[in-house]
């Protein structure tokens, strides 16, 4: 008796306390390390900023050099080299203020160099009048959608241990629902067996139909049992591969959630809403962009040009002397389709009347594009308010829904832990009136069994509130990442 004892007790320690098991951090670690998705949102955290530096390196300055078009010509007479060297600046951030440099050159190369040659120059400098304010630009909107990427990948970053927690914490919820199945199953079993029991001090014999019946009853759970054993062996191997360990129990220390307060999850903190809000607002920058495109858009320039005439001297060189020299002021204006220039080409160097020079385009089409094109931004827009609409309705559920869950796991959190204080009460009796000889094995082995399937009951419990906290974690944003707006 006190050996048999002794294994029960010792049954008894293995199944309540687990000692073999290994720890619910030691599980969760395991499942991390095999998550690449971290690594790999952390790279396209790296490359969004990158592409924030190189809009800023391009958006800085706008530099080209080059000589689109040389040409090497030679004859009996005379043999010369064209091109046209070029060079332009362009500031974006300074009202689009550009400088351009252009040496026209066709230099006349002869058995003796001509030392007397100056090369023939353009420069040129244009910047915005009006509007006076800095227009919004599609560069603009290009630099806001990056530093949203930056913004939304490190909130990935920050995310996916939450996301992983929730995965793990689902797995894990799997193989104690198996573990459950499997106690309950064992309940349903040792039922059965006391059934019979019950059948046989009644008088029934075993070749009655009554004892037939239960005798089939008992081999039917037992077939059960162990199927369900099955299908919790499959599960814990899933979760031991996903984990890369072996686990020969499951844990017990599963941490207490603290669950979260329903009404601190304010609507600007619902991500859902704020990446509502965020649409339209880029949205609204586009179309910005959009009608500047139409408005009244006015633009100064500034030049001098040299320009070399035909003139040689006896030696057939060129001279100094056959240079003009010009000053080029210009303004250019644009409006909804209509686009005018307007420039003088003053001559400095010679006595000669100055030259007015204009260009003028029109496409007639273009005021009735606009009103369509206008039309459709409404529209845009107000779909855009809807969508903000949409997220506030759903928000208003998911709130609703999060206090009543809020209230059911409370609830069982309570039930639960009641139960179990119950139950092990109840196995520390049939302990008791079992030594005092007052029950049978059976109904010992019941009140062991029922303890054990209220304690897996409790830790799915603390599972499911772990889960629900990272679930709405994952559907709000931290106070301290709320941005006011962009």
């Amino acid at each position: 008796m006190q050996l048999y004892r002794l294994i029960l007790c010792l049954l008894y320690l293995q199944i309540i306390f687990s000692i073999n098991a290994v720890s619910y951090d030691e599980l969760f670690q395991g499942y991390l390390k095999n998550d690449l998705d971290a690594q790999k949102l952390q790279l396209e955290l790296d490359a969004a900023r990158s592409n924030l530096q190189l809009f800023y390196y391009k958006d800085l300055v706008e530099f080209k050099l080059g000589i689109p078009n040389g040409k090497f010509t030679f004859s009996k007479d005379e043999v010369s080299l064209d091109f046209t060297p070029e060079l332009s600046l362009k500031f974006p951030e300074w009202r689009n203020t550009s400088f351009s440099f252009q040496f026209p050159t066709a230099i006349p190369i002869a058995a003796a160099a001509d030392d007397s040659y100056v090369p023939d120059v353009h420069i040129s400098a244009q910047t915005d009048i009006f509007p006076f304010k800095k227009k919004i630009t599609a560069k603009d909107v290009e630099r806001v959608s990056l530093k949203r990427t930056i913004l939304e990948k490190e909130r990935s970053v920050a995310q996916q241990i939450s996301v992983v927690r929730t995965s793990f914490l689902s797995l894990l919820k799997e193989v104690f629902q198996a573990k459950y199945n499997v106690d309950e199953a064992n309940v349903d079993h040792n039922d059965a067996i006391r059934d019979l029991r019950l059948a046989q001090l009644q008088g029934y014999g075993e070749d009655s139909l009554e004892f037939k019946r239960l005798n089939l009853a008992v081999s039917k759970k037992l077939r059960l049992i162990n199927e369900k054993t099955r299908e919790y062996q499959q599960k814990l191997q899933r979760l031991a591969a996903e984990c890369a360990m072996e686990i020969d129990e499951l844990p017990v220390d599963i941490p207490e959630a603290e669950l979260p307060d329903i009404q601190s999850l304010t609507l600007r903190r619902y991500k859902e809403y704020e990446s509502a809000v965020y649409a339209k607002y880029k949205n609204d920058l586009e179309r910005k962009v959009s009608k500047n495109e139409k408005n009244f858009y006015l633009a100064g320039t500034v030049g001098y040009e040299a320009k070399t005439g035909n003139d040689k001297t006896d030696n057939n060189k060129y001279t100094t002397s056959s240079k003009s020299h010009y000053i080029e002021p210009g303004l250019s204006a644009s409006y909804n389709g209509f686009s005018a220039g307007v420039g003088v080409n003053i001559p400095i160097t010679q006595n000669s009347s100055p030259e007015l020079t204009f260009s003028m385009e029109w496409s007639p089409f273009t005021i009735a594009q606009t009103r369509l094109e206008n039309k459709i931004m409404t529209l845009k827009e107000k779909g855009d308010s809807l969508d903000i609409a949409q997220t506030v309705k759903n928000f208003n559920t998911k709130f609703d829904e999060l206090l009543l869950k809020k209230e059911t796991l409370e609830w069982q959190r309570d039930t639960y832990e009641a139960e179990e204080e119950l139950y092990m009460q109840q196995a520390q009796e049939y302990e008791k009136r079992y030594n005092a000889g007052y029950i049978s094995e059976s109904e010992y082995e019941r009140g062991i069994i029922e303890y054990q399937s209220a304690v897996t009951q409790n830790l799915l419990g603390k599972i499911e509130r772990l889960i629900f906290v990272s679930e709405t974690a994952a559907l709000f944003l931290p106070e301290a990442d709320i941005i006011e707006g962009e």
